[in-house]
């Protein structure tokens, strides 16, 4: 679930209720099951490496996951093996409700990858190996090639800023090189190249957008690297020392700026804080194969986290708040009693923003961390 505050035009507060559940599906990561037909699964896992679960099986090489968490669902996408085919794959939660929204049968993309979500705008994001980005609507309609690079060779790793508006893909080849473009697919440009130490090992990235960082997995070196939004200043955060090594595939951003990924190797899914060194544990989860490649987390729950005023003049409401992560999504509604959350403008990195409503009465919520991978 996403981190919120909310309040009403009155200036009552209530924050968001939090999960006492002993297990509580926190952590979801993909093991493709190697090169073999209808063998792969998505797991889920509470933040303390408890209660580890698979939720699907007899997956085609799924690859990327992303979460929805106010949804309730989790999206994945299916490299694919024959005899069956690549596909982008919406769920519950818990696996059950299993809806295929996109298919290389019906739309002709051939090798799915990492996936990303745009809740504000309705659109799921994923690379295709030979085609570079694609965009859908989130109900399965909209199919849109959007594209790569002309200095690509394939394309693995996917994320989203959607405060600045931009798409970060990455080829795989040349040891890694990072694109970046436009969310409408417009302005590409090579950011950097020669990210990791040989071929195939630069498979995915997580975005910390307000301190400008992208964290990113070695998978031939077994480290976990960082470098800045425009590709300058890569610094390695840590290096795996056991044998067997992580072989880092995935790599995901906790809201409270806490890193967690997937290893092959290794088998083990582990966890640090942003620095790499403090608070580490190599082997949270103990993985089921050595095929582990994408993650996603949950926001980390803030109870600091709340709105800290409200104001209204004439049909201006001015909304500001404190504590949880960048970047926020300010929500409305007119009702409490099955009224829909309507957002109020876009993702911002700032702690106050602005309404405008003649409506005698109206609800705000916060959310922080919006979409966070």
């Amino acid at each position: 679930m996403l981190s919120s505050s909310s309040v009403n035009l009155l200036g009552s507060v209530a924050l968001a209720a939090l999960s006492s559940s002993a297990f509580s599906q926190d952590i979801f990561w993909s093991e493709t099951g190697g090169f073999a037909a209808n063998v792969g699964a998505v797991y889920t896992a509470s933040f303390d490496g408890s209660g580890k679960t698979s939720i699907a099986t007899a997956l085609n090489r799924p690859i990327g996951v992303a979460l929805d968490a106010d949804g309730g669902h989790i999206y994945w996408a299916e490299d694919g093996f024959e005899p069956n085919t690549s596909q982008i794959v919406r769920a519950n939660l818990d696996g059950s409700g299993q809806v295929v929204l996109f298919s290389e049968a019906d739309d002709g993309f051939t090798n799915a990858q990492m996936i990303a979500l745009d809740l504000t705008n309705g659109h799921v994001y994923w690379t295709d190996y030979f085609r570079g980005v694609i965009r859908g609507n989130l109900d399965g309609s909209g199919y849109t090639v959007m594209g790569g690079d002309d200095g690509a060779v394939q394309y693995t790793a996917l994320a989203l800023d959607l405060v600045n508006k931009h798409i970060y893909f990455g080829d795989p080849t040349q040891f890694g090189v990072l694109f970046r473009m436009d969310l409408d697919g417009e302005n590409r440009i090579e950011l950097a190249r020669g990210l990791t130490a040989a071929d195939w090992h630069f498979n995915s990235i997580s975005l910390d957008v307000a301190n400008s960082h992208i964290y990113f997995p070695d998978a031939g070196a077994n480290q976990i690297k960082r470098m800045d939004l425009d590709g300058q200043n890569q610094e390695t955060l840590l290096t795996d020392p056991e044998n067997p090594p992580l072989n880092p595939y995935g790599v995901a951003l906790r809201s409270d700026h806490r890193l967690f990924w997937v290893g092959g190797g290794g088998r083990r899914l582990g966890t640090a804080d942003i620095d790499g060194s403090s608070n580490l544990d190599w082997q949270l989860v103990q993985l089921d194969s050595t095929t582990a490649f994408g993650i996603a987390v949950m926001a980390a729950p803030d109870p600091n986290f709340r709105i800290t005023g409200i104001t209204r003049a004439d049909s201006t409401v001015s909304i500001s708040w404190e504590g949880g992560t960048a970047p926020y999504q300010l929500l409305r509604t007119t009702s409490l009693a099955g009224g829909s959350w309507e957002e109020v403008g876009a993702p911002t990195l700032e702690t106050q923003e602005s309404d405008t409503s003649s409506e005698p009465r109206m609800f705000y919520r916060v959310e922080s961390a919006v979409n966070a991978p």
